[in-house]
């Protein structure tokens, strides 16, 4: 019992790709992740995925810490080997063997969380919100920029070991000292582990896959591995991944201290957790959330984003031994070791750094070593380090947070110490950049091997490696745009040559007629997001430059007047664009002639340009349906005096008839009322002349529009499309497939 306690609770592993130690959960699952510096290695790595698709690189962090909210300021208070660790104040400890613990003060969610949900959930979910939303600032996702990518493709896998143990405990005491009619109907869904993820997609959107992975110190690493996985088999574009934690309660304390895991140095809390020392009696609590933004390269580079490191591989395994007691010749962990870096395509000769599990617990400490000895025959150019002696372990999420230390220490080419190294060891013969942070340039660096229940079978190792550019935090490295991104490429970086051609390869745009119309802009954005280049034409550049995002690679903002005439529109048009969508309404005015010249004549110019340049995909956004009045033409004056005489219907009939005779590929959509809030119910849609009340959100409409331009069931089809809470969930294929071509 005393080896159980002591050691292995403290080397459970919660995360996947970060390094963690654990004392009172399961022994053997590990997790590694490793992390390879832009320069090039002295040794030849062996075969390396090469597919952009599959590629998966990390363009954003974010983290809630010990020492606050912000990357930059972790790292440094990292590298200044300040310790957070001090005596706990949320609750009275006074009875407790062990009152000290690496616990956050003063969080503030004030610009991420609403107030009254901030005061209702669980710490565990606020430190997953506001560390999720981070990342996504950090990968340039912030704001309205979240609107341009596929929700649809983008997920949320951030777990926790513990859930919300606050809730829980407050249910339990509510239940044993009032009754089951006090217990909060939060209670259930607060405390649930996959509830982070689940609520941070909620808020965000993500419609992708959307769950958690609880396996003590391993599952951030875990949710590393599995994130990347589902973004390799191509069912995600992005994934939110890393842990969360918030166990610093009476009863969390209480547990670890019955397990007789934690350190008992309550008179000098800062030097309680020191790994490697043989002093060291347990480790010490910690909480917090670490979150990555994990990206096919295909769709970071396609978005311009900012590519901060790349992940390599994983593994996952079960050293089949004890519930917490560490094998002592580390053959778990070494065989994970071994796995992950045949999965990743490395040499163990690139690697030169080791950001460790190492818990401070008395067995685990040195089970990692002898395993790490296994794999690595050579130790002298390995250099290790333990951020747990600063942050205490913080479970579920200490390998998100470890994970985001091992970026920071390639971006930056600092590592940070291992504090309280005060009588080492004699069997670690590592440099264990003892007391005082050291410059080095990292090749491969490893983050960590975990330990988990023996319910969650398995440790995994992760690899990242800096292969396109620092951070936007590195002094040498401002923001890694599209640009920079390839002129790394060209110098001879780990970019492959097939991502190479990826990136030169000229692409045929799509050509966005009204684009910073209401529905116009709508299904820019769409496009955007689905990976499209789009050519936006637009009648005002000035509008244009602040509806649209102009510093968007894949966006080309171009005049077009559809009244000027053909010839005009050819040249706006060019030969690169290979489709093109008329969403072209007209602002109110007095103008008589304004909506038969927009309405008529621009789609009748628009059709003539394609025609001329050979493009034979046209889409076209009717508003015949409503006959103006839901395109906010209501109180248009030209509008109302040409609908009383009917000649509105009779411009948009004529247009369309000119599309169906032109030859050209078409799809003419005719939506019901439109509407500006987000999409309702489900779409209904029907053939022409049959639809005649319903209203439908342009969200949607632009959504039928970038949908139909890949479809072969959508060809040479008019269709009308309302959306109705009752309606079925229909794919796109069985929606444009149940109507008749006319």
């Amino acid at each position: 019992m005393e080896a159980l306690q002591s050691q292995y609770l403290s080397s459970s592993p919660l995360n996947p790709l970060n390094k963690k130690s654990h004392n009172a959960t399961k022994p053997p699952p590990e997790r590694i992740s490793f992390i390879k510096a832009s320069s090039s290695s002295t040794v030849s790595a062996p075969k390396r995925e090469k597919d952009p698709k599959k590629r998966v690189v990390i363009t954003g962090m974010g983290l809630v810490s010990v020492f606050g909210n912000d990357v930059d300021a972790y790292y440094d208070k990292l590298l200044a080997g300040e310790s957070g660790i001090g005596t706990i104040d949320r609750f009275d400890a006074s009875k407790f063997p062990t009152r000290f613990a690496g616990q956050i003060r003063g969080f503030n969610a004030q610009g991420y969380i609403d107030g009254k949900n901030d005061r209702r959930l669980d710490n565990c979910l606020r430190y997953c919100i506001v560390a999720g939303k981070k990342a996504l600032e950090d990968a340039d996702l912030g704001g309205n920029n979240l609107s341009k990518i596929d929700k649809e493709k983008a997920g949320v896998l951030v777990g926790t070991g513990m859930g919300g143990l606050q809730v829980f405990s407050d249910g339990v005491q509510s239940l044993i000292e009032k009754g089951h009619r006090k217990i909060t109907p939060f209670f259930i869904p607060y405390a649930i582990t996959n509830m982070a993820s689940a609520l941070l997609g909620i808020e965000l959107g993500f419609m992708g896959p959307n769950y958690s992975i609880s396996t003590a110190c391993a599952t951030s690493n875990y949710c590393f591995y599995a994130a990347a996985n589902h973004i390799r088999r191509g069912e995600a574009d992005m994934m939110i991944a890393g842990g969360t934690e918030a166990a610093i309660i009476p009863i969390g304390l209480g547990g670890f201290v019955a397990c007789r895991a934690l350190s008992q140095r309550n008179d000098d809390p800062k030097t309680a957790s020191r790994p490697w020392d043989r002093d060291r009696d347990g480790f010490v609590m910690g909480e917090g959330a670490g979150v990555l933004v994990m990206e096919s390269l295909e769709h970071a580079m396609k978005r311009g984003a900012p590519i901060i490191a790349e992940y390599l591989g994983g593994a996952v395994n079960c050293d089949a031994y004890h519930m917490t007691d560490p094998r002592a010749d580390g053959l778990g962990v070494s065989s994970c070791i071994e796995r992950s870096l045949e999965d990743a395509g490395v040499s163990p000769e690139e690697v030169n750094y080791i950001n460790a599990h190492a818990t401070s617990t008395l067995a685990g400490d040195l089970a990692e070593i002898n395993a790490i000895k296994k794999v690595f025959k050579n130790t002298s150019e390995i250099k290790i380090n333990a951020t747990k002696s600063m942050i205490g372990h913080c479970l579920g999420a200490s390998g998100g947070l470890e994970a985001i230390a091992t970026v920071k220490a390639i971006t930056t080419g600092w590592l940070h110490p291992s504090i309280n190294q005060f009588n080492p060891e004699p069997s670690v013969e590592f440099d264990t950049v003892a007391n005082k942070k050291q410059q080095h340039a990292v090749n491969v660096g490893i983050s960590g091997f975990q330990k988990s229940s023996s319910e969650a079978f398995g440790s995994l190792a992760k690899l990242l490696h800096t292969s396109i550019g620092c951070g936007s935090s590195h002094p040498d490295c401002p923001n890694v745009d599209k640009s920079s991104t390839q002129k790394q490429m060209e110098s001879g970086n780990e970019i492959t040559e097939e991502a190479k051609e990826n990136v030169n390869q000229k692409k045929k745009k799509i050509f966005v007629a009204g684009a910073t119309g209401s529905t116009g802009k709508r299904i820019v954005e769409q496009l955007l997001a689905k990976g499209f280049e789009v050519k936006a034409g637009v009648r005002d550049l000035d509008k244009a430059k602040t509806a649209l995002s102009e510093h968007n690679p894949s966006l080309q903002i171009v005049t077009a007047d559809v009244t000027e005439g053909s010839d005009k529109l050819v040249q706006a048009i060019g030969d690169d664009s290979e489709a093109v969508i008329c969403a072209t309404g007209f602002r109110p005015g007095w103008n008589l002639f304004a909506p038969w010249k927009v309405d008529n004549l621009g789609t009748v110019n628009l059709v003539e340009a394609c025609r001329k340049l050979g493009v034979k995909r046209f889409i076209l956004i009717s508003s015949i349906l409503v006959n103006g009045a839901a395109m906010g033409q209501i109180l248009n004056p030209a509008y109302i005096f040409l609908n009383i005489f009917g000649l509105t219907l009779v411009a948009k009939l004529q247009a369309e008839n000119y599309i169906r005779k032109s030859g050209i590929n078409y799809t003419i959509v005719r939506p019901g009322g439109l509407r500006n809030e987000p999409p309702s119910g489900n779409l209904v849609m029907e053939p022409e002349d049959t639809l005649y009340d319903g209203t439908i959100s342009r969200d949607l409409v632009a959504e039928v529009a970038v949908e139909a331009l890949g479809l072969p069931e959508s060809s040479y089809k008019v269709v009308e499309i309302v959306s109705r809470a009752d309606a079925p969930k229909r794919t796109y294929e069985d929606l444009f497939g149940s109507i008749k071509q006319k």
